[in-house]
């Protein structure tokens, strides 16, 4: 029986649900590649390799060398460079790519959104002397700390996982945290810090949307960041496991 090589890009949760259903198949050799953002990442149930691949050039190199019949992109929605470069990889390399991702969140007829294009125009919304609550990741953290200094008169709270670096500033805070939330958390995080707007990214899934949720009981409008980059149609996107399992046993 052929054994076929599967490359995963993870980072999302998705990714280690498929990696679990890939590495009990007999005919299916999986291996992780992990960027090494968190400092203690969940395990997963096959052999993981940490940190970049050297840009495209070098992802191309891994797939060629490692004999990969097919390439996963399980990252995070918004992490648009490992993206562009699995796609241009892939391509060059002969290689098939399925990107593994969420489905956006739509807002509701009680939701009050207003849709920001990047982080920066996510800041620009929020009013002066208002509370906002960033559930944006530790790559935003350097932003918001100089929208911090810029604005004294604002309030502004980062959640992340790992915290890194501490930064000191009366009306900045950063609090570390790791998923999932209940809707209970979210109620009582919001609620103690006196949250006026809730800022995130729209990452899709149902695990991250509990913070919508309890933004919409506590009436605290949402500034939803759009993905920027949804990829190119040459690929199969897929929002579930179960559909990606599908498509890698029609590939294979």
């Amino acid at each position: 029986m052929k054994r076929n090589r599967v490359l995963i890009l993870a980072g999302a949760r998705e990714a280690r649900l498929l990696t679990d259903r890939l590495s009990a198949r007999p005919n299916i050799d999986a291996i992780v590649s992990l960027a090494g953002a968190t400092d203690h990442p969940h395990p997963y149930s096959a052999p993981v390799r940490t940190g970049g691949f050297g840009g495209i050039a070098g992802l191309r190199r891994f797939l060629q060398m490692e004999a990969i019949d097919l390439l996963v992109n399980a990252t995070h929605p918004f992490a648009e460079q490992i993206s562009r470069s699995a796609e241009i990889a892939a391509r060059l390399a002969g290689v098939p790519l399925l990107r593994l991702t969420r489905k956006p969140w739509e807002a509701a007829s009680q939701d009050r959104w207003f849709h920001a294009k990047n982080l920066m125009d996510a800041i620009a919304k929020i009013p002066e002397g208002e509370r906002a609550f960033f559930a944006t990741g530790s790559g935003s953290v350097e932003t918001i700390y100089e929208a911090a200094v810029q604005r004294p008169e604002t309030d502004f709270l980062v959640r992340v996982i790992d915290v890194r670096e501490r930064r000191s500033l009366g009306n900045f805070q950063i609090v570390s945290a790791s998923p999932p939330f209940s809707l209970e958390d979210e109620l009582n995080t919001l609620s103690s810090f006196g949250a006026t707007y809730l800022v995130t990214k729209n990452s899709g899934g149902s695990p991250g949307a509990t913070k919508l949720s309890a933004a919409c009981e506590l009436k605290i409008p949402v500034i939803m960041i759009a993905r920027q980059y949804t990829g190119r149609a040459e690929h199969q996107v897929v929002y579930s496991v179960e559909d990606g399992l599908r498509w890698i046993e029609k590939m294979l």
